[in-house]
């Protein structure tokens, strides 16, 4: 007797159907959504959600990050509220952690697709990604720009690998470390590791300050460097945040080595700023560690936006200006006031006028 061909599983008696994941069941139905179950784009999305790199690259790959101390392992992803588990490959070790995606080249390399790229941004916020893609020597513009949003909206560092600098790793031109663009900051690591004397930090004679903010709070920092900006003609001290990174320029590795050549920080704090993790991997943890270790390394804060502070580092901290009161509260005119005051703190705490 030959099987039905309705197209449903048979499922004979004394037998279990197999049940269906709630992932599964949510693929399922963002398909039907979508309008495209049994499409083309139907395997874009099953593809998205596994994204560990192929057999033969990961193996490449392992064989030229090992001599650095960094391994790869599965991981996997959930995304904002744990509607979705999208694998990976992780590549973790000596101060590198990395996210390792691989994509089809038809998302890549067309525009149209981008789109599916651009939602799994939630599950990777605040990591540094590396894509890769076989066959695609180039990505669509499309996906250029996306990549430009991660940053802003999700606080991800994350760069498209070309399939020829796979290639250039393979017969050896280039290594691992090169092309995942990791190489000047496993080469400050292996230094460290040695004994070398770190680089003498920018402008040395001078105080220099590293403000963290949220992106989201970009008006908030323009307006403190407007106060600022007088102070800083007095050239007794510099102050340093993300806009002055150069396009082209790794910015990932630009923000370390500002955290280590800082003479004190100054914390934006908001909802956003606290909900950042890169702020809360990245760039906290270095800052918190050496005012722990440095006494005359100081830390303020500047209260943005009513936030859960409290119970976070930060509440141990002097805030740059009182009463406390967060200041978008407060009218324009006590708002510039606020400001004024908190730049002038900030001069007299790094230039040492308080002692």
């Amino acid at each position: 007797m030959s099987e039905p061909t309705t197209g449903l599983k048979l499922v004979r008696s004394g037998e279990t159907q197999e049940p269906r994941s709630r992932f599964q069941q949510w693929l399922d139905g963002s398909k039907e959504r979508l309008g495209v179950a049994g499409s083309p784009a139907a395997d874009l999305l099953t593809a998205l959600l596994q994204m560990e790199l192929a057999e033969p690259l990961q193996k490449t790959l392992a064989e030229n990050l090992e001599p650095f101390g960094v391994g790869l392992e599965p991981a996997v992803a959930k995304d904002r509220y744990g509607k979705s588990e999208r694998s990976y490959t992780r590549a973790v070790g000596k101060g590198i952690d990395l996210a390792l995606l691989q994509i089809p080249e038809s998302i890549v390399a067309d525009g149209n697709n981008v789109g599916l790229v651009a939602t799994i941004g939630h599950a990777f916020e605040g990591r540094t990604v590396r894509i890769f893609s076989p066959g695609a020597d180039a990505g669509d513009r499309g996906l250029r720009e996306m990549l430009r949003d991660w940053k802003g909206l999700h606080d991800i560092d994350a760069h498209f690998v070309p399939s020829r600098d796979v290639r250039d790793l393979e017969d050896g031109t280039y290594g691992a470390d090169k092309i995942l663009e990791v190489e000047d900051k496993l080469k400050r690591i292996a230094d460290a590791d040695a004994g070398a004397a770190p680089a003498a930090p920018a402008a040395a004679d001078r105080g220099r300050v590293f403000i963290s903010y949220s992106s989201k709070d970009k008006d908030w920092l323009n307006r403190l460097m407007e106060q600022l900006q007088p102070l800083l003609r007095e050239d007794a001290f510099s102050v340093w945040n993300d806009q002055k990174i150069p396009k082209g320029r790794k910015w990932g590795d630009e923000i370390e080595q500002e955290l280590e050549a800082a003479t004190a920080a100054v914390l934006l704090v908001s909802p956003s700023f606290l909900a950042s993790n890169f702020v809360h991997e990245m760039e906290l943890p270095p800052l918190v560690e050496r005012a722990e270790k440095e006494k005359d390394f100081p830390i303020l804060w500047v209260y943005l936006s009513a936030s859960n502070f409290e119970g976070t580092p930060i509440s141990g901290y002097e805030a740059a200006h009182k009463p406390l009161v967060p200041l978008d509260g407060l009218s324009l005119p006590e708002q510039n006031r606020v400001l004024k005051e908190v730049s002038q703190a900030i001069k007299r705490v790094v230039t040492g006028e308080d002692d």
